[in-house]
């Protein structure tokens, strides 16, 4: 029970999103460069958006031992999945301007 206290305090200062939010980049990477090497921008596009609200949904299930938490408060789910799909994107454009170097 005090690994769940744990996850309260990040919760509440918004940590899971940061953390959940560099999964989220760190999948989509690596699904452009596997499986979705040949699919067009425009679907890659809503990847991290899809993929914040799995994952919140998958960490909202695990941290209130209750699938049907995830039901009953759905909203909430796809609100907190939307940002972390939104700081997603932010961290990897922030990435490709600034860090990672141009290959010509």
């Amino acid at each position: 029970m005090e690994a769940l206290n744990y996850v309260e305090i990040l919760t509440e200062y918004g940590a899971d999103i940061a953390f959940l939010s560099v999964l989220t980049c760190v999948c989509v990477e690596v699904l452009k460069k596997t499986l979705l090497k040949n699919c067009t921008k425009k679907v890659i596009t809503f990847l991290p958006f899809l993929l914040g609200v799995f994952f919140y949904a998958v960490f909202a299930a695990a941290t209130n031992l209750d699938f049907g938490y995830v039901i009953r408060e759905l909203p909430h789910v796809c609100e907190r999945g939307f940002t972390i799909g939104s700081l997603s994107t932010v961290v990897y454009v922030a990435y490709e301007q600034f860090v990672r170097e141009k290959q010509e």
